[in-house]
């Protein structure tokens, strides 16, 4: 919502004293459509409030918006699972966002629970990286754990399976 704008002066230019008072009907007009929305114990509890007020006051007692959000996210993160042949680079920035989308409810999700997501929700072919990372437990960020799994995912794609030979 646009910020109030100051009352012009009685010697402000006629242009400016018109956009002030279609300000002030837009907030009026605003006003009443809120509150014709609303119930008549609702409606008497916002007589005397500005729309912001009111829309300030509706978001605290009706957070829901923000809990089926934070519901939603938490469910994409800790259901998620990284496909075999899916980019591990998208898969892990994928998360990254979900993790931050998170924290920006005010819900920050720890970092160490954030990384075991992503760590157990990746396919077998990445098991090794697992027994090793954990094993030598290393303190990494998000981003310093993308670029391990990247490193990983490199230098397994460059180890060929053997063929299999068939002597005739």
């Amino acid at each position: 919502m646009d910020p109030i704008p100051e009352e012009p002066t009685v010697n402000a230019p006629r242009a400016v004293r018109d956009t002030y008072m279609k300000w002030l009907s837009d907030c009026t007009t605003m006003r009443c459509v809120m509150r014709a929305a609303m119930n008549d114990e609702l409606s008497r509890k916002f007589k005397d409030a500005q729309s912001k007020e009111m829309i300030q006051l509706l978001n605290e007692s009706f957070d829901i918006f923000e809990d089926t959000e934070r519901h939603k996210i938490s469910c994409t993160i800790f259901k998620a699972y990284m496909r075999e042949r899916m980019s591990v680079t998208d898969y892990v920035l994928y998360m990254i966002k979900q993790i931050e989308r998170l924290s920006k409810l005010s819900f920050p999700l720890h970092e160490q629970l954030g990384k075991d997501s992503i760590l157990n929700s990746l396919p077998k072919s990445y098991l090794s990286f697992l027994s090793d990372y954990r094993m030598t437990k290393l303190t990494v960020n998000y981003y310093d754990l993308l670029g391990l799994l990247q490193t990983f995912k490199k230098d397994h794609q460059l180890q060929k399976e053997p063929e299999l030979q068939i002597s005739r």
